[in-house]
């Protein structure tokens, strides 16, 4: 499959947010009209500046947010994701040649670059020195959740 038939797609998300205890009562027409004038912008503007796009997808959508949570959460680093595991054991100042992770090696990184190792581990990534402080160290990490 070539590049250009991949499909693409740009998303913008807002959201318009009336502050608790507004002591207003927003009637459908006037709320619609407001959803009409705000594609009609966003229309124009897209076409002008993302003119590569053929469509435009509106959803339109009226709560009332009783309950609303959005959480970030971090994924463990990864080569693709250009986190820890990126980085081999000389990008962290370890001057030391490529193999298994050693102890000593280990036990100069801080907690998140040791999950991250044992993350590897488990993944086969990357390996550790044959010793049982060196697996029970990794195991401890493995098995943490932060």
């Amino acid at each position: 499959m070539a590049d250009n038939d991949v499909p693409r797609v740009l998303r913008l998300t807002f959201e318009f947010t009336v502050p608790k205890g507004l002591r207003v009562n927003i009637r459908n027409t006037r709320r619609m009209a407001a959803v009409k004038a705000l594609v009609a912008a966003v229309e124009a503007l897209g076409a002008r500046e993302f003119p590569w796009a053929q469509t435009m997808t509106v959803r339109h959508e009226w709560m009332y947010a009783w309950h609303d949570e959005t959480e970030e959460r971090e994924l463990p680093p990864s080569p693709q994701n250009g986190g820890f595991a990126a980085l081999g054991q000389d990008d962290l100042g370890l001057n030391e040649e490529s193999g298994p992770w050693t102890l000593a090696q280990l036990q100069r990184l801080g907690a998140k670059e040791l999950r991250a190792v044992a993350l590897d581990v488990g993944f086969g990534r990357t390996e550790i020195e044959d010793d049982p402080e060196v697996h029970a160290l990794i195991a401890v990490y493995a098995d943490d959740e932060e």
